[in-house]
């Protein structure tokens, strides 16, 4: 056996289509998001656009609660476009209108699916942090200003723990009494090494993340760590589950860890039901030869009577 298996903890919860999960982080959420989105999870996906540093991510999140309005002091011009320095490039527009109600309406919509969330799944990056020297604000996103007006530096475990906490502390109190006292925060770390900071100084960061996270967990009876990180680093543990950046997971490394993510989080009932959506959603896929042919037609018929049997049957599957 040419592997070193991974145990994970047993968590005392367990996920299915019917919680509705919140997802933020760095773009390896991206991959998680996409399988549940695939398999009709009801979910919503980083509404700052990527983010990788944990007070960056608090911060947001912060945001999301107070329902914060953004106001053209939040933004500022560069190279002919308008940016936030709390949001990804994705939000950045020639027309600071259009920034504003971007940012405002994803702030909006996220405010409503967070206070109905049961699970929040957060997955942190990096605990290098860019930080403007003339007020000391920690940066989501640089912008491709010029580096001079930036300090670069490595987050402190108490501080990532501090900011955190409060947040997650928050979201208690948040929403739905019953949701609220109930919901869980997924904690995980991406196996996406920052070789930018080279590779010692990404151990360091990863190290400061993993070790922030052990706290929270002390701390947190709600907090469970799910170990992405490991399960590429330790348990793969091979360039071949590497994209040709030797950076990336590659498909196949993202697949091995979603099928631990679902042994971890979702019973036989759930695990079931995903082998039924994915069926239809293979076929949805497949492409007619001949589409007008009888054998097609009752080929399309059936496959439309399955899926209405099972939004009948399920009726929080709206997207079939």
């Amino acid at each position: 056996m040419f592997r070193t298996p991974i145990k994970i903890d047993e968590p005392n919860f367990t996920i299915s289509h019917e919680d509705k999960i919140f997802l933020m982080g760095s773009c390896f959420a991206e991959n998680i998001y996409r399988r549940l989105y695939a398999l009709q999870y009801q979910s919503i996906l980083n509404p700052f656009g990527i983010l990788y540093n944990p007070l960056s991510i608090s911060k947001a999140i912060n945001a999301i609660l107070s329902k914060k309005r953004y106001k053209i002091n939040d933004l500022f011009q560069h190279n002919g476009l308008w940016h936030s320095y709390d949001h990804h490039g994705a939000f950045s527009n020639p027309d600071m209108e259009i920034v504003l109600k971007q940012i405002n309406d994803s702030i909006l919509e996220a405010h409503h699916f967070l206070a109905k969330s049961s699970v929040l799944v957060i997955t942190l990056g990096t605990a290098n942090v860019f930080e403007l020297i003339n007020n000391q604000e920690i940066v989501a996103n640089c912008h491709k200003v010029p580096n001079h007006q930036f300090r670069r530096r490595r987050l402190a475990i108490d501080e990532i723990v501090e900011n955190m906490n409060q947040w997650i502390s928050e979201l208690s109190k948040f929403g739905d009494d019953k949701i609220a006292s109930q919901r869980k925060i997924i904690l995980t770390v991406s196996p996406i090494r920052h070789i930018r900071d080279g590779l010692v100084e990404n151990q360091r960061s990863k190290s400061t993340l993993l070790l922030a996270i052990s706290e929270l967990e002390k701390l947190l009876p709600n907090v469970f760590y799910f170990p992405s990180y490991e399960i590429l680093i330790d348990d793969l543990r091979d360039y071949r589950f590497y994209e040709k950046d030797m950076i990336h997971p590659s498909e196949v490394a993202i697949d091995f860890i979603w099928s631990k993510f679902g042994n971890t989080f979702f019973d036989e009932k759930t695990e079931n039901l995903n082998k039924e959506i994915q069926q239809i959603v293979n076929a949805l896929g497949h492409r007619l030869l001949h589409p007008e042919t009888e054998e097609s037609l009752k080929f399309k018929s059936n496959l439309m009577e399955k899926i209405e049997k099972l939004k009948l049957k399920y009726p929080f599957l709206k997207k079939l």
